[in-house]
């Protein structure tokens, strides 16, 4: 909760299993996961860890821009 109230960004971070895709669900989607699992809308997905990092860098920089109070990853 700390990290969250200094504008830390919460996230769930999921590998498929199945088809090795990476999925990135907000914080604020964890009753969502729970319940559909990898069903649940994500925020990004991706087919590799090079593919997440490079779709990654736009959504970050536009979440970390200063004075805007903490949210999470696909709010």
């Amino acid at each position: 909760m700390a990290y969250w109230a200094r504008g830390g960004l919460n996230f769930y971070l999921v590998k498929r299993a199945s088809t090795q895709e990476i999925l990135l669900f907000g914080g604020n989607q964890g009753p969502e996961v729970r319940d559909q699992g990898c069903l649940a809308p994500c925020a990004l997905r991706a087919g590799s860890v090079p593919d997440l990092f490079c779709a990654l860098r736009p959504v970050l920089l536009g979440l970390l821009r200063p004075n805007h109070g903490p949210r999470a990853v696909g709010e």
